[in-house]
């Protein structure tokens, strides 16, 4: 059975407005609206509304109807339990409909969505961020808000109730992509202490130096755009998921995570900014399937304790890092099978690294295959430690596509069996 969590929407095309039109609950099903008149009637539908009367600045959110313009409308006065007088004409053509209607209204910041907004301590809460305008934190990060308790409690999920920040375009979960600004100055989520949150379907940008993420335990990212900082990208300690995101233009590490992870189908792209290391982990994580495009000196993936790193597909132009690596000596590796790695080939590029892993144990070590890196492999003499170590190859020509122009898909050429996704897979995700 389905949880059914508390549903905030908001549009930030709204945000001029910061609340909810009136200040009572309207929902019309077909009301009448008169053109000459400007009246829109309902039987009983306004009662909520005349009681508290009427306010300077009113408005009602009109959610659809024949040629009804969608969203907030003036309104000049109330003069029953079944009418109320607006201020302009609601229709695009002049028109008097008799199927307008309206439903709870998006809030138009988020800022004082999360803050009016009481959190579900059931079953936790979603926010619903229409795609189209950027919702654009000009006063402070998301951790800060969820804090908050002048009107509400705070927000402090757990692993029974959580908090999703979704995008959408027409309903909840359609896919749609909500933006979300760090306005040049500010991380989207900061302070590396939340639990138990998921960003799905968003685009964070625009962090200025501040790590777009960096957040605690338990936490999801999927689908999600990141860009734009020449800080970090998405800064997790344990137990994330990073799933499907396109992360580009940041000067940090694309992905930093502690243990336990799962970081897979992400395409990550140098820009601007160069990550300084492509995906980073302490140890204990599933790293697979994942693009990364590179130059520079950037590093691709730095693996920890106890970790799987397979069919990942990393390409540097000309670079003069390493395309996989562990993060420090003499940890253990379950499986670095599979990789396609290709172009580090600047002053001390290296295809695999695993100098100083004489002391750990690599349990798989099967089926990478490298090419046009300065170093192709270093691995340590006598081999004892690797368990099991078998087809990893030299390539002789390219294994991908077209790599510089985003299409990662192998060729067929030595024994090249299976790299990521058939193409970067990240611009519009």
């Amino acid at each position: 059975m389905a949880l059914t969590r508390t549903e905030v929407f908001v549009d930030p095309a709204l945000a001029a407005d910061s609340g909810r039109g009136t200040r009572a609950t309207i929902t019309l099903a077909a009301a009448t609206f008169n053109l000459g008149a400007l009246t829109l009637n309902e039987t009983n539908a306004f009662t909520a509304y005349n009681t508290l009367g009427f306010a300077a600045g009113d408005r009602i959110y009109l959610s659809g109807g024949t040629a009804v313009t969608v969203g907030f409308h003036a309104i000049a006065s109330i003069t029953s339990n079944s009418e109320i007088v607006l201020v302009a004409d609601i229709t695009s053509d002049a028109s008097s409909p008799t199927d307008v209607t309206s439903d709870s209204a998006p809030f138009g910041d988020l800022k004082y969505a999360i803050e009016q907004t009481t959190f579900d301590l059931t079953n936790g809460t979603r926010v619903d961020i229409k795609a189209g305008t950027d919702e654009v934190l000009t006063v402070e990060g998301l951790e800060t808000t969820m804090a908050d308790t002048v009107t509400t409690v705070a927000w402090v999920p757990d692993a029974f109730k959580i908090v999703v920040f979704q995008g959408y375009t027409t309903v909840a979960g359609d896919g749609g992509i909500g933006g979300i600004s760090g306005n040049g100055a500010r991380s989207i989520m900061g302070g590396a202490l939340q639990d138990f949150i998921s960003f799905i379907d968003i685009h964070a940008h625009n962090c200025g130096s501040a790590a777009v993420f960096d957040i605690d335990n338990a936490c999801n990212f999927i689908n999600v755009e990141v860009d734009n900082t020449s800080g970090a990208g998405i800064s997790t300690d344990d137990d994330a998921t990073i799933l499907g995101c396109y992360i580009h233009n940041v000067g940090g590490n694309g992905i930093t995570g502690s243990f336990t992870h799962y970081i897979a189908f992400n395409f990550i792209e140098n820009g601007a900014n160069d990550v300084a290391i492509g995906i980073f982990t302490f140890g204990e994580s599933f790293i697979e399937r994942n693009i990364l495009k590179l130059d520079g000196a950037s590093d691709g993936i730095s693996l920890g304790t106890q970790s799987t790193c397979n069919a990942n597909s990393i390409w540097s132009d000309g670079g003069t890092g390493n395309g996989i690596q562990p993060r420090s000596p003499n940890i253990r590796i379950l499986s670095l099978s599979n990789n396609l790695v290709e172009g580090f080939s600047g002053a001390g590029g290296t295809g695999i690294d695993l100098a100083d892993q004489t002391g750990c144990l690599l349990n798989a070590y099967i089926g990478n295959a490298l090419y046009n890196n300065t170093t192709e492999y270093v691995v340590p003499a006598g081999n004892g430690w690797i368990l099991y170590e078998t087809d990893n190859e030299t390539l002789s020509a390219t294994p991908f596509t077209d790599a510089t122009n985003g299409d990662f898909s192998p060729v067929d050429t030595g024994n090249v069996k299976e790299g990521a996704l058939p193409a970067d897979f990240g611009n519009g995700q």
